[in-house]
């Protein structure tokens, strides 16, 4: 019996040996990730600018990075600006045709050179990119697959806003705005015509503000949550078993159809 006992006692110690080992291993065998941070900025100023094509390319592979797109009114009234991570200019592409702005940004180009991120020995900071608007830019159109979007106090006659991600809109006005995306949220904002494409389980928040027509469509299970006025709202499932499930919040008439 104490041989037995002793047999057993021996195992687990050798267990427990084991796994100190190859702890130290691993930990001996760690290498830090390098971190990039982001804080040398630059800035471009453009003048008579109505119309913005902003396009966050994803052609080569998406590397695991994020970004945030802040949208705001410019201080100087008649311009807007573009501020970004010095780091990249070489990769931040900007054309002027007419009163039309293209800034395109093939991010993948710099990440492919960088070993680190192949590796997985890498960590980075988010990436901040700040739009600066006059009134008189009418209209932005974007794709920009792994970046966040924050608009504020902007008015646009159209937007379009394509993404992987989610955006949030504060006490905007816009004539007509299409949204694809993994989340929205609207805060006192006045929207005459609104076009959204949901994913699967995603969420549509609404404070305050008013839609005067929303047309939605999703493809799997979408909720829908409102405190504001929405006067019209068009259901539009792209297949059979997708669902829009809606919470109002507040005093709200609509008119629903499909």
């Amino acid at each position: 019996m104490k041989r037995t006992t002793y047999i057993i006692i021996g195992v687990v110690f050798a267990v427990i040996f084991a796994h100190m080992v190859a702890v130290y291993i691993i930990l001996s065998g760690y290498i830090e990730p390098e971190k990039l941070t982001f804080d040398e900025r630059s800035q471009r100023e453009f003048t008579d600018v109505k119309v913005i094509y902003l396009d966050m390319e994803r052609e080569g592979g998406m590397y695991n990075f994020s970004g945030k797109i802040n949208v705001s009114p410019v201080a100087k009234e008649g311009s807007c600006t573009f501020n970004y991570p010095e780091i990249l200019a070489d990769h931040i592409h900007f054309k002027n045709d007419g009163d039309t702005l293209y800034i395109t940004m093939d991010i993948n180009d710099y990440f492919a050179d960088m070993d680190g991120v192949r590796n997985g020995h890498f960590s980075m900071d988010e990436l901040i990119f700040d739009l600066q608007l006059d009134s008189v830019v009418t209209y932005l159109n974007s794709h920009s697959s792994n970046a966040r979007w924050n608009i504020s106090d902007i008015s646009f006659d159209s937007l379009q806003i394509r993404t992987d991600q989610t955006l949030e809109m504060i006490s905007c006005t816009v004539n007509r705005f299409s949204f694809t995306g993994h989340g929205l949220k609207v805060r006192q904002a006045t929207i005459k015509e609104m076009y959204l494409e949901l994913a699967q389980r995603k969420t549509f928040e609404m404070q305050g503000g008013e839609i005067e027509k929303l047309f939605c469509t999703g493809n799997g299970k979408s909720t829908l949550k409102s405190s504001g006025a929405i006067r019209e709202l068009v259901w539009t499932p792209k297949e059979e078993d997708a669902s829009l499930s809606l919470e109002l919040q507040a005093k709200s008439e609509m008119v629903l159809s499909n």
